[in-house]
């Protein structure tokens, strides 16, 4: 009787053109045993277990997903449970361990994909980046197009619904164009969870930006990340080729070196599976054009009150607005860039201030006062912060104020 990992290995022999009797030597069996396993393409079986066991109903699944490359046993308990199985980990893995050596020498079918069908993304975690005296993690966002490999890569701060689009809308321009589907895990800013039938639900801001790119969101099976392979691999490929021993100053100046190692190395190297340079292949892409298509609005959307100092508070900091609002509810902006944002009523934009730096500050435009002092309804009182360093907090009459409505 073969052991079930030998019979691969006389198999992938024979298929080296070896013949029987070669085999037979290098393996000591006769002959006659070699020829009667060449014929059959079933796995080996052991010996029949004696005792019924938890897993008997679920022996055929479980053979079937062994052929199909899972060979851990905790995976394996996990998709039994989704299918009912009460029993523990030890069960599986002494039904697994006769057929583990063939299943773990089976040949895995490569799964290639037509010219602009899909792109595979996924983020990577390097670390702490210091910006501006504050400690921020550092992640990677990569996009790699699944049919030429080529590579997308972008160093960011946050992983937010706001980055995660701008990543996306900046890959597509690089790429020239959009693929027809996106392979993702099941990160939160695409999928907020699954229900009871293991359906995803989706993120509808995820979705209303896939649906004016015109791409489709696919996901993998939680615990299958292996299907996400094309970008799990560029992972490992950017932590040893690209981020062991760089130096940069900044954010802007790593993504510099980053931009800079993307066309010159990654993306002109010959791929090791395609033996095909990734840039050669992106020009056969079939990607869904970006002519003159307006970038999706990534905007940050709040809203906020309007305070007696006549200001709204965001991140920390307070933002003047025309002191007609008082009391009122508006909507707070923060515009793509991350830079500014602006204040919204009935639609309109009533304000629109550079984003400070730090906390505690109070970013005044004087055009917010102005007539203030004209009016004869109740005016509120202004509160002043004084200056970094300083705790008290000063009442000031609205006279204090008129010279930023430019009054004497």
């Amino acid at each position: 009787m073969l052991r079930s990992g030998e019979t691969l290995e006389i198999r992938q022999m024979y298929a080296g053109g070896l013949s029987i009797s070669e085999i037979a030597r290098r393996t000591g069996r006769d002959r006659k045993t070699i020829r009667k396993w060449l014929r059959t393409n079933t796995m080996p079986k052991p010996a029949k277990r004696k005792r019924s066991s938890m897993l008997d109903q679920h022996e055929a699944f479980t053979l079937e997903q062994m052929q199909k490359g899972v060979t851990s046993a905790s995976k394996m308990l996990y998709l039994l449970q989704q299918r009912g199985f009460k029993g523990k980990i030890r069960i599986v893995r002494a039904f697994m361990a006769p057929y583990r050596p063939m299943a773990k020498a089976a040949a895995t079918v490569r799964f290639e994909t037509p010219p602009g069908k899909q792109a595979q993304v996924d983020w990577a975690d390097f670390g702490y980046i210091e910006v501006d005296g504050r400690r921020l993690k550092l992640y990677c966002f990569i996009m790699v197009l699944a049919y030429s490999r080529a590579m997308y890569l972008e160093f960011v701060t946050a992983t937010d619904m706001k980055t995660f689009m701008r990543c996306h809308i900046n890959a597509f321009k690089f790429f020239g164009g959009v693929p027809h589907e996106i392979l993702y895990d099941n990160v939160k800013t695409v999928v907020k969870d699954r229900d009871d039938d293991n359906r995803p639900v989706f993120n509808e801001r995820f979705l209303d930006f896939s649906s004016y790119y015109g791409f489709r969101p696919r996901l993998c099976l939680p615990y299958h990340a292996w299907t996400k392979g094309k970008v799990e691999r560029p992972v490992r490929y950017i932590r040893q080729n690209f981020w062991q021993g760089i130096q940069f100053c900044s954010l802007e100046d790593l993504n510099r070196q980053a931009a800079l190692w993307r066309d010159t190395v990654a993306n002109v190297r010959i791929h090791a599976t395609t033996r095909v340079q990734p840039v050669v292949r992106l020009a056969e892409e079939d990607l869904i054009p970006l002519t003159n298509r307006v970038d999706f609005d990534t905007s940050e959307y709040s809203s906020r009150r309007v305070s007696r100092e006549v200001a709204i508070s965001y991140k920390g900091n307070r933002y003047s607005v025309p002191w007609q609002l008082v009391g009122k509810d508006v909507v707070v902006r923060l515009l793509p860039s991350g830079q500014e944002i602006q204040v919204l009523w009935q639609g309109q934009i009533v304000a629109q201030h550079e984003l400070a730096e730090g906390k505690g500050k109070f970013v005044v435009d004087p055009a917010h006062f102005q007539g203030l002092n004209r009016t004869k309804t109740a005016r509120p009182v202004l509160v002043l912060r004084k200056p970094p360093g300083h705790d008290e907090v000063e009442q000031r009459d609205l006279a204090y104020y008129d010279a930023f409505a430019g009054v004497d």
